[in-house]
């Protein structure tokens, strides 16, 4: 009996074990682990698949290849912040490659995984948002734009000199508005 308990147990361990794979290989979200010195130790297919690696290679390719030159200094801090405490966990938004010359949208979770031994690093789960920020980026133009003409419109305007009257009030810079109205 205890050998046929033992047998259960392995194929149930086994089981879950082939169904966190498929989970992981599947799965449309970026997911890397890194050690102390952020070098990439596991990047599941999708890595590859978005970022234009060939399968496989993304464990070789050094993260600040995978971040944006404007973006890698917010990223670092994210990565010495999340460093600091066991278990702690931080999100943070960074670009990442998509074609020469092209950048996506990333939201990531870092979380310190270092203690645990089945892990052993810092887990980076990454989703692409380049899309939603498209179209926010869409939404606030429509906003403060024109249809018709393409031009600024009052509310932009508006948002401007509440701007200007902010900056004013805090570093005591001069304002101007200049209204010509024309017919």
């Amino acid at each position: 009996t205890d050998l046929a308990t033992q047998r259960t147990l392995t194929a149930a361990v086994q089981a879950r074990e082939q169904r966190f794979r498929a989970l992981v290989q599947h799965n449309a979200d970026l997911i890397a682990v890194l050690d102390r010195d952020l070098k990439v130790t596991y990047a599941s297919p999708a890595v590859a698949t978005v970022l234009g690696c060939a399968p496989g290679s993304a464990p070789a390719v050094d993260l600040p290849q995978l971040i944006h030159p404007d973006d890698w200094d917010r990223v670092l801090t994210a990565f010495r912040n999340v460093l600091r405490q066991p278990g702690s966990v931080l999100q943070c938004e960074f670009r990442g490659p998509d074609r020469p010359g092209s950048w996506r949208d990333f939201e990531a979770t870092l979380t310190n995984l270092l203690d645990d031994p089945a892990i052993s690093g810092i887990v980076l789960n990454a989703r692409d948002v380049t899309d939603r920020k498209r179209f926010e980026a869409q939404l606030t133009h429509q906003a403060f734009h024109d249809p018709l003409t393409g031009r600024a419109n009052r509310a932009l305007f508006g948002d401007r000199v509440d701007h200007a009257t902010e900056l004013h009030r805090r570093d005591h810079r001069p304002v101007a508005v200049i209204l010509a109205d024309l017919d």
